[in-house]
């Protein structure tokens, strides 16, 4: 039988499993909302960029409004977490559902790292393959029919392009340089 590891008491064998305490004598259960507003704040206090705070507030905002940001962090299931994921291909691309997978499990690591909650949904989730797509370099002919667009010439015409030349000092601005006379 197995004791405590802080106490002498012979009567609670297994008061250092959190799982084996009887419901009533475990604190509130954190909300996802309540979750993701902690994490934040500890990114930001840790010194991470507004716009990777903005990209985690995007990504897990989503989440807890598609699963519920009242919901108990730890009452989240794989299953449930993959399900989500696969509607979210619907409308994502790949590489989008894999920052968002990114994402959940920088946030579930970084629950369970401070004891916030086991997230154990969260982080047992697995990256998935994106494709790689290579792309094509364009043909001459095909830049030539671009850049002829772009700068509104004709097929075979040379395009004109502008020279400009410094304004008068204190007027900040370039002015069209005027032809040689």
């Amino acid at each position: 039988m197995a004791r405590a590891l802080d106490s002498s008491d012979l009567w609670a064998p297994d008061s250092w499993l959190p799982g084996a305490w009887a419901p009533d004598s475990q604190g509130p259960r954190l909300s996802l909302e309540r979750a993701i507003e902690l994490f934040t704040a500890a990114k930001a206090a840790e010194g991470a960029s507004p716009k990777t705070i903005v990209w985690y507030r995007m990504v897990l905002g989503r989440a807890a409004r598609d699963l519920g940001a009242e919901r108990a962090l730890d009452a989240l299931a794989g299953p449930e977490l993959r399900d989500w994921l696969l509607k979210l291909r619907e409308t994502l691309a790949p590489i989008s559902v894999a920052g968002y997978v990114r994402g959940l499990k920088v946030f579930g690591n970084w629950c369970a790292a401070k004891e916030l909650a086991q997230a154990k949904a969260l982080r047992s989730l697995r990256r998935p393959k994106v494709p790689h797509k290579l792309v094509e370099p364009l043909t001459d002919e095909a830049l030539r029919r671009l850049l002829d667009g772009a700068l509104g010439a004709r097929s075979g015409d040379p395009a004109p392009v502008p020279r400009y030349r410094p304004a008068p000092l204190g007027a900040g601005r370039l002015a069209p340089r005027r032809p040689a006379t």
